[in-house]
């Protein structure tokens, strides 16, 4: 999940660095919204209110990104103190499963087939199937070459 935060970050940087009036308000605005979720890394959020402070200052000239951007600056701020470092992140509790699915369900046992040695036979069939080889293959076979006959 590190990797997607990372890749969140990188994104909504260039999105609030961008010159577009779009860019910058739309970012803001899915930020703003996923505030609960995102960011949770202690530097993420510093890069982040880095770069809306920069567009909450008195030098910006369009006056709804400013107040949108104060507002998530707001935001942010009440959310940092539950921000957490990049190795706590990463060791934060894995996601549990319930024993019902577990990642090694217990299955119920299948039948083994026992060596030939230990088995009884029970049937002409498996008889006949013990008596014939394994392998029709020869070890000592040459390695097969192809020929080039013409035919392509």
């Amino acid at each position: 999940m590190f990797k997607w935060h990372k890749f969140m970050t990188t994104g909504f940087r260039t999105c609030l660095e961008s010159r577009d009036y779009m860019h910058v308000r739309n970012a803001l605005a899915v930020l703003e919204k996923i505030i609960s979720y995102y960011p949770q890394v202690d530097f993420h959020g510093s890069i982040l209110e880095e770069k809306v402070n920069l567009i909450a200052s008195k030098s910006e000239t369009r006056g709804d990104l400013q107040i949108r951007a104060l507002g998530y600056l707001a935001l942010l701020q009440k959310s940092s103190k539950s921000l957490v470092t990049a190795a706590k992140f990463g060791a934060q509790n894995k996601p549990t499963m319930s024993p019902r699915y577990s990642a090694s369900p217990k299955r119920p046992a299948t039948p083994r087939i026992s060596s030939p040695e230990t088995a009884p036979l029970n049937s002409s069939i498996e008889k006949q199937y013990l008596d014939k080889p394994r392998s029709n293959l020869n070890p000592a076979a040459p390695s097969f070459k192809p020929q080039d006959d013409g035919y392509r």
